[in-house]
């Protein structure tokens, strides 16, 4: 049944391959007017038309119809945090500018949460939106007390609740902080498995806050999601699938989510680095730039020209997995995570931090474990490293070490791991 399908796959990338100097006069932009080219489809053409297959893939993965989505394969998750925020600044803005293409002087907020990724700092430094600073503690000696701009603007992390997603009520309180200060004008970030934690935002309710908040205060809003580590997990976990799960990824129900970014590279089974960036429709033409000399004349991505060989491997490899296969994948993922979590409670040195919804394990060394530092050279070999953590400004921060059960881990991993870690408090 695979062998004729294989072929298929084949001869369609056979067309993304040039058969001619690509440096050459014209070939670039216009290899079918070629005489060396003889009538084949243009390089870029084949790829081009897989990118937008993908994209259509992804729309049916979300639950939206392939006519209200744009998108494009990225290099990651930073380019496509960088893409969701750039085109919030600009719609939030009006595309107003004067003649030397500076922007008015209007504040913009963004909001995430304390876990979200740092890529988020990144992104507010590129555009100009200011992203704060963290302050040393006096206390415990850790930069933890973040400091946003007094005026509002620029970035504002959000305190979590005991899960680690994003506090709705000091969400809520932030946005009615934000309308005393005058700010109209707000970017949010939500995260679908942080980094550290895998915790997952609550997308739903801070829609409806987002919608309070317009009423209320008259604030504007651009609602970016990331999920470059969760979009590729959750929806295919059974449990998900229904419209009232805490954890759906069904677009329909965010109708205030404007754009999502994923990764390939974590959950795709795709080389770094490779990553989606998906928008609603129209909502690209924000960023849109005039490209007289390229194929389409238009350009609407953060770098130009990007490979068309992640987009080549990002759609073979949905067409070999299809929705099966991830399916199969992930829960093997989330059953060797459940494996690790249950024989890791049997070790008194370790705390565990609450269940992700993906897969992923955090642990915590208990101070009282005198042969901690071993336990710590071991997971180093293991190439585990520790991290930071804490809820809010107040809490000093916990040394927490994430674990991700990727697909290639077996429970016998599981098993062997477990015991190597026991060993090291003996």
């Amino acid at each position: 049944m695979v062998y004729p399908f294989l072929l298929l796959y084949l001869t369609r990338l056979r067309n993304a391959i040039s058969t001619v100097n690509p440096n050459n006069s014209g070939i670039h932009t216009r290899e079918t007017t070629n005489p060396l080219a003889k009538g084949r489809t243009s390089a870029w053409d084949t790829t081009r038309q897989l990118e937008r297959e993908l994209i259509g893939m992804l729309a049916d993965l979300y639950n939206l119809p392939k006519t209200e989505l744009d998108g494009y394969v990225t290099n990651g998750g930073t380019e496509g945090n960088l893409a969701g925020l750039w085109i919030g600044r600009n719609l939030l803005l009006g595309d107003v500018s004067d003649e030397s293409g500076l922007r008015p002087s209007v504040p913009i907020a963004v909001i995430a949460a304390r876990t979200a990724h740092y890529s988020v700092r990144k992104v507010c430094n590129l555009l100009g939106l200011g992203e704060g600073y963290w302050r040393q503690c006096p206390k415990c000696g850790h930069s933890h007390e973040f400091v946003s701009a007094p005026d509002g603007s620029g970035l504002q992390l959000v305190d979590v609740d005991d899960n680690f997603a994003i506090d709705l009520y000091a969400f809520e309180q932030r946005l009615r902080e934000l309308s005393v200060l005058g700010v109209r004008h707000v970017l949010v970030i939500a995260t679908v498995g942080t980094t550290i934690t895998g915790s997952v935002d609550p997308i739903k309710d801070m829609c409806a806050l987002l919608r309070l908040a317009e009423d209320r205060y008259g604030i504007k809003s651009h609602f970016h999601v990331d999920a470059a580590f969760g979009g590729l997990v959750l929806p295919f976990i059974q449990e998900n699938s229904g419209t009232n799960s805490q954890y759906s990824m069904d677009w329909s129900e965010w109708p205030e989510v404007a754009s999502l970014c994923l990764n390939w590279h974590k959950m795709g089974l795709v080389p770094y680095g490779a990553g989606t960036f998906l928008c609603r429709k129209n909502l690209l033409a924000h960023v849109q730039r005039s490209v007289a000399y390229s194929m389409t004349g238009i350009d609407t991505t953060v770098v130009g020209s990007r490979s068309g060989a992640m987009a080549a491997a990002c759609w073979a490899v949905v067409q070999v997995m299809g929705y099966e296969g991830f399916q199969a994948m992930v829960s093997h993922c989330m059953t060797t995570a459940e494996r690790l979590r249950h024989a890791l409670e049997n070790l008194p040195e370790v705390e565990l931090l609450p269940p992700a919804p993906v897969n992923l394990v955090t642990l915590r060394l208990l101070d009282k474990a005198s042969s901690a530092s071993k336990a710590r050279e071991m997971l180093g070999r293991h190439r585990i490293y520790p991290d930071w953590l804490s809820r809010s400004a107040s809490d000093c921060p916990e040394e927490i070490f994430p674990i991700y059960l990727m697909p290639h881990v077996t429970a016998d991993d599981v098993d062997q791991f477990v015991a190597d870690l026991a060993t090291t408090f003996r």
